[in-house]
Order: C-alpha cells, then sequence, then structure tokens
C-alpha cells in the first residue's frame, strides 16, 4: 500500500520540471521513516520508485533513493543479526537472492557500491552484485573465501588489508582503506574499502561486513596532479640551473628597482650570498659602491627602463679586490598581455678586456697610419678596379698637388703617370693583372712637382679578406734613381764597389755562378761568425738552412735564364756554431757588356731579432684573437708538415690526456666521434686552402667522461711566402651547454622570453600557493600552515581555537542540471557571505572542492556553534538567478564543528575532529550544524 501511495505521489509531481531535485529530499526522508517502521517494506517501496525514476530519466533522484536503500538494508542486516545470530547464517548466499530483494540489488548498482559479509565461524564470504561488477568477476561463481581474497589484491595493499582485518576482528575496530585491486581484465583499479565488526547480543564478535567503492578515477586524477606538480618542479630546477650557469650577471627587477632574483655570477661578484641582495632597491647593493654618481646613474637607468625604454650604457665597478672592472650593462623592460611594465632584466658582462683590445686596436691604427706617412717610399690604396683610395704623404708631397685632386680617380689618370701615354697604358695593364691575384713588379719613372721625373722600383700587391677575395691592391714605389745611378758608377769602379761594399753596415757578398763566395764584407762575417778566409772557402749551400736551399739555387736560375733581374726573399743561414741566423735575402746577377752573366751580388740584412719579435707577436696575437672568441679555454697548435701538436694544459683536461703523452694529428683524430671527424677535417681543409679563419663543433668521447661537445675556432700561420706552415686554434668544452640549451639556438633572443615566461608562471604559483584562485580565498596549504600556527599561539597566549569545516549540499546536482558556471557563481557567493559574516581575524579557506573551513582564534565552541548556525541560515535563504533566468538557484550547507582549548589537540586531531562532525550533519540528513566533543587535555 505504500508503494501505491508513492507511486501516485510520483505522478503528480514528475510533471513539474524542478521535480528530480525536489523529489530528492521527500523520497530520501521518506525512506528514512519507512526504515524506522518496516525495513523490508522500505527496501521494495524505494527499490521500485528507483526503477521507475530511472526509467524516466531522472537518475539523480534514483542515485539517491538507492543511498537510502543501501543504508537500511545495512540497518536490516545489522538487526537480522541481533536476532538470529546464534542459528541464522550471516548473509544469505547470493544465488539463492530472495525476489523481494532484487530492488536492493539494482540499488546497489546505481549507487556503484559493493557490499560483502564474512561469517568467521563458517568462513563464508557473501558479495553482492555491484561487488561481482567491481571486480570484474562472474556473478555466476561463488564468493572467494578469505584467504582467495589476496589474489584479488595487490600484495602490499592485501597485506594492509589483511592487518586491518584481523584488528577488527580482536578489537571490533572498523577500518577504512583505499586499496589497489586485481581486476579481471588485469588492469590496475584502486577502491575504498569500508568494515565493522558484526557482534552478537553478548557482544562477541561473529563476523564482518562492509562496502567497496570503485575509486579509480580519482586516484587516478590525484596521480597526475602529483605529476603535474613533479613537472612544475623540474621546470623550475632547469630554469634555476640555467639562470645561475651564465657567466653575465643577471638579475630580476620590480619596477620600482627592488631585487627579486640575481644569478650565482652576480651574486658571487658581489662577495656575499643572495640572500643578502634580495628586497633591497638595485642601486643600494654592494656592485656600484665605487661612488655617488654611478648609485644615481643606476637609478635613472632604472627608472628610464621602468618606463619602457631599453637602456644600455658602460659603467665601471669595483671587483672583490677593489680593482676597477668595466661592465657593458643593460636594463630590458619586460611586459605583459596589457602592454605593462612588470619586470625589469639587468645584465652585465664584463668588457674589461674587450675594451683595452678595442683601445690597442685603435692604436696600432693610429700607429699604422703613422708608419704609412711617414715612410720615405710611395704607398698607396686601390680599390680592385684601380680607384685611388689612399696615398701617403710621401707620394702626395712629390706631387705638389693637394690629395683632393688624386683620391677617387683612376690611379693611371693620377699626375704620376700623366707625362707619358706608355706608362698610363703600362700601369692600367698591371692593375687588371693585380686584380687577378697577380704580384706586379717592375721599374718605371713617376712625375714629381714641376715635372721632374725620378726613377721608383714599383710594385701592386693584392690583398684577400678571409673568404680569398681579393678586396684591395697596394701600390709601392721606391725611388731607384740613385741606385740605377751607384749601379752604373759600379760597373765603372770596381774599387768603389768594394770599398762601400766593405764597409755596407748589412751583409754583402760576391757569389760565382756556382754558388762560391768571390767576396764577403765584414758585417757578413759577424753575422755568420766565419772569417772572411773561412767563407772564401765555401759556398752559399754550405752556410744555408737545408729547407731553404732549393728554394734559393731556384731564385738564382731565374737570374741566370734572365726572367727576372732580381729577386729578394727571407731565408735562414747557419752560423759557425750551427745558431740559426734570419736574414732577409736581396740578390741580383751583374753581368757584362754583352750580357753575359758574370756573379752574383747578394745583400743579406740580419732580421732574426724582428723576425723573433714579429714571429712571437703574431703567435700571440694569433693566440689571443682566437682565446678572446673561445673564452681562453684550451690552446692547441698543429705543425702542417711533422703533424705533431701541441696542447697546452686546459685543451689536454679536455680531452683527458696527461701531460707525459706525446701527441700526433692522429691523437686528435682518434678521441673524435666517427660521424663528426669528416666535417672538422673539411673545416680545416677549407682554412689551410683559403688561409682564413674556421671554426667547428664535433663530438669527442673522454677517457673518463664520456661523449663531449667541443666547439673549436682555429686558423693558419704562413711563413714568409704567405704559405700555412701552422695551425692554431682553441677548443671549448660546451658540454653543459649543449645539454642545457641545445633548444635555445637563438639564446640572446629568446633568453628574455624564457625569463618572462618562468617569471609569469612564479607569479602564478606564488598566488596559488595560497589563494583559491575561483573565490579568492585561502587554499589547503596556506590552511595547513596557519592552523598549526594558531595552535601554537594557542598554546602559548592560553585560548582556545575552534574549526569549522563546510561542505555545500548536493553541489554537483548543481553542476549537472545548470552546469560548471552557475556551480562556480554559487561558491563565490558562498564565499562572499563568509566574507561578510565573519572576523577579520577568523581564517578562510577553500580546502578542497565545495568543502570549505573556517579557523576562529580565541572562540569558545558555543561562539564557533553559533557562528556556524547563523551562517548556515543565510546561506540557506540564498538564491542566485540560473543561466536562463527563469529559475533561482540555492542549496543548503552541513557544517561540523570542533574546539580545542589551549594545548589540547594537535592540528591533525582538530581537522579529524570537525570532519566526524560534518559527517554526521550529512548523515543525519543534511543542512544542520553538528559539533564534535572533544576530550580536554590532562
Amino acid at each position: 500500500m505504500a508503494i501505491n501511495m508513492i507511486q501516485a505521489a510520483l505522478q503528480t509531481l514528475l510533471a513539474t520540471p524542478a521535480a528530480p531535485l525536489t523529489l530528492s529530499f521527500p523520497l530520501i526522508a521518506a525512506g528514512a521513516w519507512l526504515w524506522g517502521h518496516r525495513a523490508s517494506l522500505a527496501i521494495s517501496a524505494l527499490s521500485a520508485v528507483g526503477m521507475m525514476l530511472v526509467a524516466v530519466g531522472w537518475p539523480i533522484v534514483a542515485q539517491a533513493l538507492a543511498v537510502s536503500a543501501i543504508g537500511g538494508w545495512g540497518a536490516l542486516c545489522a538487526w537480522a543479526a541481533r536476532q538470529r545470530v546464534s542459528t541464522v547464517p550471516i548473509a544469505p548466499p547470493a544465488s539463492r537472492i530472495a525476489p523481494t530483494d532484487l530492488e536492493l540489488v539494482e540499488a546497489q548498482r546505481l549507487a556503484g557500491v559493493g557490499s560483502w559479509c564474512w561469517s568467521i565461524e563458517s568462513d563464508t564470504v557473501e558479495w553482492s552484485a555491484a561487488l561481482y561488477a567491481i571486480f570484474g568477476r562472474d556473478p555466476a561463481l561463488a564468493a572467494p573465501s578469505y584467504r582467495e581474497h589476496a589474489s584479488l589484491y595487490a600484495a602490499e595493499s592485501f597485506a594492509r588489508l589483511d592487518a586491518a582485518v584481523a584488528n577488527a576482528v580482536v578489537s571490533g575496530t572498523a577500518y577504512t582503506l583505499e586499496l589497489e585491486i586485481r581486476h579481471a581484465s588485469g588492469e590496475p583499479r584502486w577502491i575504498t574499502a569500508r568494515g565493522e565488526a558484526i557482534r552478537e547480543a553478548s557482544g562477541r564478535i561473529i563476523g564482518l561486513r562492509g562496502t567497496v567503492t570503485d575509486v579509480t578515477d580519482r586516484h587516478q586524477l590525484m596521480t597526475a596532479l602529483a605529476e603535474r606538480e613533479r613537472a612544475l618542479q623540474i621546470s623550475e630546477q632547469r630554469f634555476r640551473a640555467s639562470f645561475n650557469s651564465m657567466f653575465q650577471f643577471m638579475a630580476i627587477l620590480a619596477p620600482d628597482g627592488t631585487l627579486l632574483e640575481v644569478n650565482d655570477a652576480a651574486a658571487s661578484f658581489s662577495g656575499g650570498p643572495a640572500s643578502d641582495l634580495l628586497g633591497r632597491p638595485f642601486w643600494a647593493t654592494p656592485w656600484w659602491r665605487i661612488s655617488e654618481p654611478t648609485r644615481n646613474g643606476i637609478r635613472a637607468a632604472v627608472s628610464r627602463a621602468a618606463h619602457g625604454e631599453f637602456v644600455r650604457y658602460d659603467v665601471e665597478v669595483l671587483d672583490l679586490k677593489d680593482r676597477r672592472v668595466t661592465v657593458d650593462f643593460s636594463i630590458k623592460p619586460v611586459y605583459d598581455d596589457s602592454g605593462n611594465v612588470v619586470l625589469l632584466i639587468p645584465e652585465g658582462r664584463d668588457v674589461t678586456e674587450e675594451r683595452r683590445t678595442r683601445d690597442g686596436l685603435r692604436q696600432a691604427q693610429e700607429r699604422f697610419e703613422a708608419i704609412f706617412n711617414s715612410t720615405f717610399q710611395f704607398i698607396g690604396l686601390l680599390q680592385p678596379d684601380g680607384t685611388l683610395l689612399e696615398a701617403n704623404e710621401t707620394a702626395v708631397q712629390f706631387t705638389g698637388v693637394h690629395a683632393s685632386q688624386l683620391l677617387g680617380r683612376p690611379f693611371w689618370d693620377c699626375h704620376w703617370w700623366t707625362y707619358s701615354l706608355h706608362a698610363q697604358l703600362q700601369l692600367k695593364a698591371a692593375v687588371l693583372r693585380a686584380a687577378e691575384g697577380e704580384f706586379v713588379r717592375y721599374d718605371c719613372e713617376v712625375q714629381g712637382a714641376g715635372g721632374a721625373l725620378i726613377t721608383i722600383d714599383f710594385s701592386l700587391k693584392p690583398v684577400r679578406d678571409e673568404t680569398g677575395r681579393i678586396v684591395l691592391l697596394i701600390p709601392e714605389g721606391r725611388n731607384v734613381t740613385e741606385e740605377r745611378r751607384t749601379r752604373a758608377a759600379l760597373q765603372e769602379s770596381e774599387n768603389r764597389f768594394r770599398l762601400a761594399m766593405k764597409n755596407a753596415p748589412i751583409g754583402k757578398a760576391l757569389v760565382s755562378l756556382d754558388g762560391q763566395f768571390l767576396s764577403v764584407n765584414e758585417s757578413l762575417c759577424r753575422m755568420l761568425g766565419y772569417s772572411e778566409t773561412e767563407l772564401l772557402t765555401r759556398t752559399f749551400q754550405d752556410v744555408t738552412h737545408p729547407d731553404d736551399v732549393a728554394k734559393d739555387v731556384a731564385h738564382r736560375r731565374e737570374l741566370l735564364d734572365g726572367i727576372r733581374e732580381r729577386y729578394q726573399m727571407g731565408k735562414r743561414y747557419l752560423r759557425a756554431d750551427r745558431a740559426i741566423v734570419y736574414v732577409q735575402l736581396h740578390v741580383s746577377l751583374l753581368r757584362d757588356a754583352n750580357g753575359q752573366p758574370l756573379h752574383f751580388i747578394s745583400q743579406m740584412q740580419d732580421v732574426t731579432v724582428r723576425r723573433e719579435m714579429e714571429a712571437h707577436q703574431e703567435e700571440l696575437t694569433q693566440r689571443l684573437t682566437l682565446a678572446l672568441r673561445a673564452s681562453g679555454i684550451g690552446v692547441w697548435e698543429w705543425d702542417l708538415k711533422t703533424n705533431l701538436l701541441t696542447w697546452d694544459a686546459g685543451i689536454r683536461r679536455i680531452y683527458g690526456v696527461n701531460d707525459g703523452i706525446a701527441l700526433h694529428y692522429e691523437t686528435w683524430r682518434s678521441a673524435v666521434v666517427d660521424e663528426d671527424l669528416s666535417h672538422c677535417e673539411e673545416a680545416m681543409a677549407e682554412a689551410i686552402r683559403s688561409k682564413t679563419r674556421g671554426s667547428s663543433e664535433f663530438r669527442i668521447v673522454h677517457p673518463r667522461l664520456g661523449q663531449r661537445f667541443i666547439e673549436s675556432l682555429f686558423g693558419p700561420v704562413m711563413d714568409d711566402e704567405g704559405n700555412p706552415v701552422r695551425m692554431v686554434g682553441v677548443n671549448l668544452d660546451v658540454t653543459e651547454r649543449w645539454m642545457a640549451e641545445k633548444r635555445i639556438g637563438e639564446a640572446n633572443r629568446m633568453l628574455q622570453n624564457r625569463i618572462a615566461e618562468v617569471s609569469e608562471l612564479q607569479e602564478q604559483l606564488r598566488e596559488q600557493a595560497i589563494r583559491d584562485g575561483l573565490t579568492g580565498l585561502y587554499n589547503r596549504r596556506y590552511f595547513d600552515e596557519r592552523l598549526a600556527s594558531e595552535l601554537d599561539r594557542a598554546a602559548v597566549e592560553d585560548h582556545g581555537v575552534s574549526l569549522i569545516m563546510a561542505d555545500l549540499d548536493h553541489f554537483k546536482r548543481i553542476n549537472d542540471r545548470y552546469g560548471h558556471q552557475a556551480g562556480d557563481a554559487l561558491l563565490q557567493a558562498w564565499a562572499e557571505l563568509l566574507r561578510a559574516n565573519l572576523r577579520s581575524t577568523d581564517v578562510l579557506c577553500r580546502y578542497g572542492g565545495e568543502e570549505f573551513v573556517i579557523v576562529l582564534p580565541r572562540s569558545s565552541l558555543a561562539d564557533a556553534v553559533s557562528r556556524a548556525e547563523e551562517i548556515r541560515t543565510r546561506f540557506e535563504q540564498l538564491r542566485l538567478p540560473a543561466a536562463n533566468g527563469t529559475k533561482e538557484l540555492g542549496t543548503t550547507v552541513s557544517i561540523g564543528v570542533a574546539h580545542a582549548a589551549a594545548d589540547s589537540l594537535t592540528a591533525e586531531q582538530l581537522i579529524h575532529a570537525a570532519d566526524a562532525a560534518l559527517y554526521r550533519a550529512k548523515a543525519e540528513g543534511r543542512n544542520r550544524v553538528v559539533c564534535e566533543l572533544l576530550p580536554q587535555s590532562g
């Protein structure tokens, strides 16, 4: 008859749009009344109504009835156990479920909760149909025995379950566990298992019963959230590693100049830890202690950058030893999406050596210009097409005209050559040959002021850039008018010639056509360490370095063949003590009146000291240039003739090679990874061929550290003839940078974006760390910290702390029916209500989802219950317009209250007590305040 009455009521209510939500509460209430009067009738009635509601599309109401049915079934089982404990089994087998209990099975399925019952005396376990579904077992099979349950759980989970069951059997303690099960499909799943003891009238424990709920989705969600948190931590660690591994000084400022972050390089340069710097105005940090104007300049630069300007200038600072250091300093503003400056990124780079090098280059340029304009020879610079770019003062003054009448014109149309069309055409042809790479040299006449003509030794030398392209021609003229007259005079008077030769400050000799010394002067004897008599018994080949003999002989053959009139070359002589002497050799061939060769005239200028200085200076310059480009890590030399390598200590460390090991080219090849060897050798071969610098990147295998990444810069060193004889280079181990920053190929441009992104993420993380993004209330992390501190304060100040835990009733239904936007609006309205009705000293937190906690310092339990009741009443009256504008949205709240006197409870105990009170509030029908009375300490 009760079922008929409920069905009639349903038919009336089914026609209303709000029927699902409206029916939930009265039907649960009806179910509760029936349990109190006729439990079996309640099961049948609520199950029948639940199936009807599912049929019409109202599963929410059906689930509510299912909860009532499950609760009633549990109560019925408990009553049966008390009445028939000594004569009746704990529960009937699943295969013998009475037709009147089918509604209970359906209710369990709808609620997603499985139930079980275990008789200790008979060791029989009974499962509900829903429990079979959770484990994926065939309902036709008998329920497994208690020990057979071990195969249904992961080993660790069953061990925990077994311990909890043993405790429940011995002491009657209920348990709730989250466990991993082995589903029949093989996929891992997670459940919440609850169990409690069944006692007979005497209190003896005769069995256990409980429920199982599938929580796999929740467990996977929590695991995913934990993984995301770990990923965020890794991202932060990577940023820190990148930020602190830079050799530049870097920091992050707030727009007002407050120092927020500083990397290790900058902190070390300041002489103190970063913690002593953060939070201070940037201009007040130790970096700028050199002077007050410097600090004011930094303050002004920060202000300009805060208004959107990129600021950059050189500034002097003091290092830890109070030495002046020049820093290339800049501040770059970082904007948010609205175009507002939210951060400033200052960066500093020590450019002291760079500026010194630049000053040195400027001084070298000034010295070059001084030499260029002070030499007595005529020197100029031409474009490859013959246009005159520069002429030294000697050449310009010789013409008697202003330089503006010469520069920018074709060289052959300038004053020097206009005396003769033949001279102009000869010069034009010489320019064309030089522009094709030929070194051109010949004697000619040039015109000076007033039309005076002189004879010059004229040459055109091509100049190539690093790619081998001819970019300049250098014309040079040496006045040889007197030299030619002197040669004629020498032919007329050999005695005069011998006298001049003997007293010449440079070495001079007459050499026969077969190489025998015929006459030598004192300067040459001193230069080579032989007496005149000793030299006259030797040939020039006897005192020439073996490597230079063939070249000298070839040049002399060209003189004899008439190919050239003279030659000059750098060569090496061997002194009597076998020491090497570097000379600049000038050789010409003396002929008789018939043009027949008589003997060679050789002039040798000792350039040993100059050569050593130039070689040393060139070597140092090349090393310095390459070392500056490669940060000065490791320097190497490779002798192209012997294949011997010279490595400094730095490069030996890079390759893991001990000092005592001899080095050859193969030593390096064997260390390089095979896949990288070919392109490295091609790069070096191209540098040798083009006589320009080159670079390459490759991997090596270090004997202890394994594979390393190397960056190499190199260039050839030439001999006097312009031929490569050595390679000099540097290697830099860039393994760490390669691994950490490979994906940041455009490092300088991308760095600022990366810093801005990480900074924005840091700001978001800071905010998320203490605030809930939807309601603006504090989050659970902040609650945990604050509750502990309030309890500590309560212990010191001897006052109590109350805790309110609230949960919005049926919040999921609101999201399901009206959408999450409506649910969010309700949460925000709830948060505003809390702010308006609580003290400023109270701590409001969103505990999770629709759960909220409120810490009330210096509050008694009665006061906390009064406040909770006032909040509950106001929220019950709260209504918000639904999304469609035709309905009003509202719900109720269940509240649990707990109180801790001074130094009586831990934070965990207080939270557990409030949670238990909240659970009771929901179990007793929701929309109410329940307090938990706790024992006092002492």
